[in-house]
């Protein structure tokens, strides 16, 4: 047979393209640049392309060859294949580790690697040398790059800038001629304010959790799912990422330190680095640490199915709790929390409705028609949530070297008081420059406290009378047999007119309910009512009834 023919008849290599990609975005090396290079590499060569192992998205610095899906598929199959051609080395490989370890497994399955632009076939000893090296080098650049990036998004969080990720709930993302920035979203913020007002009244975060999964409100992981167009998971609102929320410094436009819930990042001047307009204000943000910080240790609180007298309503007997229950008639009706003590309170339950009726028409009838007010503030010059802000951070700062040993050693001494002198500097020239008191008028906002009452939910009905000092003690006639066992409450006997008889009843069973209501401080109720409790700006306003409250 002719040397022509002995060619013809022999069987074309199979080749397989090796495709590779970072970031999508990147043009330059195109999957499509690189298949065309596979291609005319398998024409010049009569070779025929059996398929490609396309991995796009897919760094080499993080991903060995076998950790790359499609990659993976073929290296399992290596018969099926007699060439593995990628465009350049650093397709294949950007660790050393990982390219000797894939040139090993070459040997031992008989499979060539080419490169095409590098101009390097692995089947040859000096082509293996050079690529060895071509390896190291790939890897230094790799690093490089990798470092610079660090470097850069560094930089930028520190000034501040908006580097990607999950948006921030409360935020969205708004592109600048500087960059990207975050600016407050309308409708998470919107969410936002209502929780914190909601929390200030004193209704409990699970009460507020489970009505906004009631109304469908989106969960932060679902808001940041449709302002991208993708589909909305099945997963709504949880108490601990309601609490979360509340206690990150994010609400102040702060960044975190990536891995902590609790420390944020600082700037080179040491102050925390301001990435977003506050969504609230430093003084509002420690009054819902305190609201949460009082509520953990009471451990007590407006619940999600609470009450309208819930821990307002009191046993006269023994002073304990009621609590409202519910019949198998479906009856509802208070029972004093001492009734399975040992002795048991002998009171017996007392019929809800009656009860909830007096208390609601007796203040109403008082104070439903005060008018609310609203506060209109003119903001004075005023440098204290700067001021605390650099306190806090030099407090931090100390922890950081005595208390977490960090900037020890000559140089970490010396930037630990550079850093603590420009911070005195910066403190002593806030407290040096001149300040303004703020000032609050109160407008009529047109609304009676009666329309405020009725539009709160029953919880928040609780949690005004208990805001108001309000408690109400009630009886029926046939638990007390004895006159020895009648209540003694303050300015109070059975008969006096401060008890009501809680509507008619059932007189043949003489089951109507005794009610007495301790309205405690009147000044106090009234200027809750009016919408501006323990504000002295308010008081000196006297919008309310002088004579009913002297």
């Amino acid at each position: 047979m002719s040397t022509t023919a002995a060619l013809s008849a022999r069987t074309p290599l199979r080749v397989v393209g090796l495709i590779r990609l970072s970031n999508l975005t990147d043009t330059s090396s195109s999957p499509e640049r690189q298949r065309l290079k596979v291609d005319q590499w398998a024409d010049l060569k009569d070779a025929v392309v059996v398929g490609y192992a396309e991995d796009l998205d897919v760094s080499a610095i993080h991903t060995s060859p076998w950790d790359r899906p499609q990659l993976a598929e073929w290296l399992n199959r290596p018969q099926d294949y007699d060439v593995i051609v990628a465009w350049k080395l650093d397709r294949i490989a950007r660790k050393a580790i990982d390219f000797l370890y894939i040139l090993e497994w070459a040997d031992r399955h008989n499979i060539r690697i080419v490169t095409i632009d590098d101009g390097i076939d692995l089947s040859t000893e000096i082509g293996r040398m050079v690529a060895t090296i071509l390896a190291v080098f790939a890897e230094f650049e790799g690093r490089t790059m990798r470092f610079r990036a660090k470097q850069a998004y560094d930089h930028n969080a520190k000034m501040g800038k908006w580097t990607g990720g999950t948006t921030p709930y409360g935020y969205m993302p708004f592109k600048t001629e500087n960059g990207w920035k975050l600016i407050p979203d309308p409708v998470a913020s919107a969410v936002l304010w209502e929780i914190i007002e909601r929390v200030l009244k004193g209704e409990s975060v699970r009460s507020i959790t489970i009505d906004l999964n009631r109304r469908a409100t989106l969960a932060p992981r679902n808001h940041f799912r449709a302002s991208r167009g993708l589909p909305i998971k099945d997963s709504g609102w949880s108490t601990a990422n309601v609490l979360e929320m509340l206690r990150s410094k994010i609400l102040l436009g702060f960044r975190h330190i990536a891995g902590s819930s609790a420390r944020v990042l600082k700037g080179d001047d040491g102050l925390p680095v301001a990435r977003a307009e506050p969504l609230i204000s430093l003084s509002k943000w420690k009054q819902i640490q305190a609201a949460l910080d009082e509520r953990k240790r009471a451990k007590k609180g407006p619940r999600s199915n609470g009450s309208k007298l819930l821990q307002v309503l009191y046993c006269p007997i023994c002073r304990s709790v009621m609590y409202k229950l519910k019949s198998r008639g479906n009856h509802r009706y208070y029972r004093c929390s001492a009734i399975n003590n040992d002795p048991p309170c002998i009171l017996r339950g007392i019929p809800a409705a009656p009860v909830e009726s007096h208390v609601e028409e007796s203040l109403l009838a008082w104070a439903g028609d005060i008018k609310r007010l609203e506060p209109v503030h003119f903001e004075g010059v005023d440098y204290s949530e700067e001021i605390q802000q650099v306190e806090d951070s030099i407090k931090e700062l100390e922890e950081d070297r005595y208390l977490y040993g960090l900037y020890s050693g000559p140089e970490g001494a010396a930037r630990y008081r550079e850093i603590y002198a420009r911070l005195e500097q910066i403190h002593a020239e806030l407290t040096a420059r001149p300040t303004s008191p703020a000032r609050t008028d109160w407008v009529d906002t047109g609304e009676t406290y009666a329309s405020y009452w009725n539009s709160l939910s029953e919880q928040q009905q609780a949690a005004e009378l208990r805001a108001m000092g309000v408690k109400v003690y009630a009886l029926v006639w046939h638990d007390l047999r004895d006159p020895d066992e009648w209540p003694d409450l303050p300015r109070a006997t059975l008969g006096s007119k401060t008890w009501a008889l809680g509507g008619e009843g059932r007189r043949k069973r003489n089951v109507a309910p005794i009610i007495h209501v301790d309205w405690g401080d009147l000044k106090a109720m009234a200027l809750r009512a009016q919408g501006t409790p323990d504000d002295p700006e308010a008081i000196a306003w006297g919008r309310i009834r002088p004579k009913e409250i002297e």
